[in-house]
């Protein structure tokens, strides 16, 4: 493992933007992680976060980190180096960029001006010792997963390249069966309309009128060499897209022969990852529909499913299961007071303030706010919206899933 803080030009005694200043209290670095077999093979990097709002690269990383470092997977031939956050201070932020766009003119700097140019000092001799790239992304719009591609081989001054056919071997072993090229060129004809529009008169970046401007982690891997390819592995919010990013991973090292090796089955191969991952998205559907049953059956018993409102706490009945619930006399004083002084026309708000002002508890430990009092009527939240606070217990009326690209909760509906 690597972990390499920000060059010296990043002191305080060197110019530096603004938002530079910021990361540096941040103490942002550089960190890669590499695992190289025993035995010769290809070169392979793996990125993630090169948009610090596209989590799925990170937690498909991470996940094959835990794996190989628990000794459920080994790298025996072969080497891959993964970067499960590469532009740090985006991802810090939970925003695409840090200051400009990572994917945007990519290159070694020997005097970085902004943050991603301190990334591109450090990635790109980072990419060049590799042969092959797999940069894991997600898009904001609901699609389904894609793989964009490099450009066919050619010897023009744009993008050259011999690597079209290798290239285009792994993007069908990736798990997906949409593909997308031609990027590079694409932006090209647009740099065209925008210096024909220039010429006549309308004031642009000079950054948008070289075609240059358009390379990224995936130009650059081909400019030195290798092939590389983007996968686009779902929406931001698609709790699969994760999922994606773990199985084109080890269907990459299996296609290009970085031997796997686990404990249970010996080498894997890519038949060995689809039917892997197949069995347990059935696993854990299994154990979430066993979850909800057990759940189903407590709630018809009266007995506390999961988690406990504001007001009761559990006690043991006379079947001696200790799921049952009790009045908490404290808490209930405080659930009457928020109800009468509602009544009254005291805003939520005003309740929450005075609660808090007087060191009073509120259901998760936090200070109370207006939300904790009001919630929303439709989904049944808030002290006020407890319908159990008038005898009538509701059960899976609303449910939960993670957002991948914040990792906190969002609720469904």
């Amino acid at each position: 493992m690597t972990d390499a803080s920000l060059p010296s030009s990043a002191s305080p005694s060197s110019p530096a933007p603004a938002s530079l200043s910021s990361a540096a209290a941040h103490r942002p670095h550089f960190k890669s992680h590499n695992y190289t077999g025993l035995k010769p093979g290809p070169r392979l990097v793996v990125l993630g976060a090169v948009h610090g709002n596209e989590t799925c690269g990170t937690l498909a990383i991470q996940r094959v980190l835990v794996d190989i470092d628990a000794g459920r997977l080994a790298i025996v031939s072969g080497s891959v180096t993964f970067v499960p956050i590469t532009n740090p201070l985006a991802y810090a932020r939970g925003e695409r960029v840090g200051d400009r766009n990572l994917n945007r003119n990519l290159t070694p700097t020997a005097q970085p001006v902004d943050f991603e140019d301190h990334i591109g000092a450090w990635l790109c001799p980072l990419l060049a010792q590799h042969e092959v790239l797999l940069d894991l992304h997600s898009t904001r719009a609901k699609n389904p997963p894609f793989a964009m591609l490099g450009p066919e081989d050619n010897s023009g001054s744009l993008q050259p390249f011999v690597h079209a056919a290798k290239e285009r071997a792994l993007a069908k072993r990736l798990g997906v069966g949409r593909f997308v090229d031609g990027w590079l060129e694409t932006y090209a004809l647009g740099v065209e309309r925008r210096v024909r529009a220039a010429r006549e008169g309308v004031k642009l970046n000079p950054h948008n009128t070289d075609p240059r401007y358009g390379v990224g982690t995936t130009e650059y891997m081909r400019s030195v060499g290798g092939y590389a390819i983007t996968l686009e592995c779902g929406s931001h919010d698609d709790p699969a897209a994760p999922e994606v990013g773990y199985r084109a991973i080890l269907n990459t090292l299996a296609f290009l022969g970085i031997r796997l090796f686990t404990p249970s089955v010996g080498e894997v191969t890519v038949l060995h990852v689809a039917i892997m991952g197949m069995m347990a998205q059935m696993t854990m559907r299994d154990i979430a529909d066993k979850t909800k049953r057990g759940q189903l059956g407590r709630v018809r018993k009266g007995k506390v499913p999961s988690g406990l409102a504001y007001g009761y706490r559990i006690a043991t009945g006379a079947d001696g299961d200790g799921g049952h619930r009790s009045i908490n006399p404290a808490e209930a004083n405080i659930v009457r007071r928020i109800f009468n002084e509602y009544s009254t026309g005291i805003a939520p708000e005003k309740i929450a303030r005075h609660l808090n002002l007087e060191g009073i508890p509120s259901p998760g430990g936090r200070p109370w706010s207006n939300t904790t009092i009001r919630g929303q009527s439709r989904r049944g939240t808030g002290i006020l919206n407890n319908s159990l606070y008038i005898g009538l217990l509701e059960w899976n009326r609303c449910s939960y899933v993670k957002d991948p690209s914040t990792g906190k909760r969002v609720a469904r509906p």
